[in-house]
């Protein structure tokens, strides 16, 4: 707070008591310099009035010149509340009577109001950013003949339940059932998910497992592992070489010692 900032908006002479008590929350605010930025509804709930009347009183004490507004911005593109300066230096009298154009944008002042123009220059350049262009929607692709299945995806079956042993059939008959039809997706990934889980639903897990599944399952998974050292412990539980592992690898190979 300026001490001489809020001497000054006691001294200076408004047409009204909505000005006055705007002027007073803002020079409550400004450093020695009349800067500031508190919001508009900070300083509805400081002076008493509405955001609305906070709108209102702005532009009119900015088109009598005690003021000057700059818009201000986060590092990330996006508008926070505006900068005030106000005109210590300026003694003018707001006229009850001043031709103020009220809801409208007010650059130069309606009225001309006597005495000197103020010369306030901006302590910062703040700028108004170009538009930001809304992200254009993901291209929808079709599925060629030697389109494969990624680890992600196929760990994802793994887990959700769907046999090793049944797996690479799966992907076949989705590879076949999306090339016939033509399918487009902006996702594929998503749709494969769908898939495994219709599969899921028709083909419920009721048969006991295979030695064969068993191992083709662990081998899969051991596979995905190695490449990219990931373990889904909710689904298969503690890591391959850990305590309470459940699969083949159990204990870490021993190296020979020359």
């Amino acid at each position: 707070m300026s001490v001489d900032a809020v001497g000054w908006a006691f001294k200076v002479k408004v047409a009204s008591t909505a000005q006055k008590a705007v002027l007073l929350v803002l020079s409550d605010f400004a450093d020695e310099e009349g800067y500031c930025w508190p919001s508009q509804k900070l300083i509805g709930q400081r002076a008493g009035c509405s955001e609305r009347t906070v709108r209102t009183v702005l532009k009119e004490l900015e088109t009598a010149g005690l003021l000057t507004r700059s818009e201000r911005m986060r590092k990330n593109g996006s508008f926070t509340s505006d900068a005030f300066l106000l005109d210590l230096k300026n003694q003018r009298q707001i006229s009850p009577a001043a031709n103020i154009a009220v809801g409208k944008k007010c650059q130069k002042p309606a009225a001309k109001i006597a005495g000197p123009e103020p010369t306030i220059e901006p302590t910062k350049d703040i700028t108004r950013p170009k538009a930001i262009k809304a992200p254009k929607a993901k291209a929808r692709t079709s599925l060629s003949e030697d389109w494969k299945l990624g680890d992600r995806d196929r760990e994802y079956a793994l887990s959700e339940g769907v046999p090793a042993a049944r797996l690479e059939r799966e992907v076949q008959r989705f590879r076949d059932h999306h090339i016939s039809k033509g399918s487009l997706m902006a996702d594929w990934s998503a749709a494969w998910r769908t898939w495994v889980g219709n599969y899921l639903k028709w083909n419920p897990s009721t048969e006991p497992v295979s030695q064969d599944s068993e191992q083709a399952k662990w081998a899969a998974l051991y596979e995905f592992f190695d490449k990219t050292g990931r373990w889904r412990e909710a689904a298969y539980g503690p890591a391959p070489y850990t305590p309470g592992h459940r699969g083949p690898r159990k204990q870490q190979p021993q190296q020979a010692f020359i």
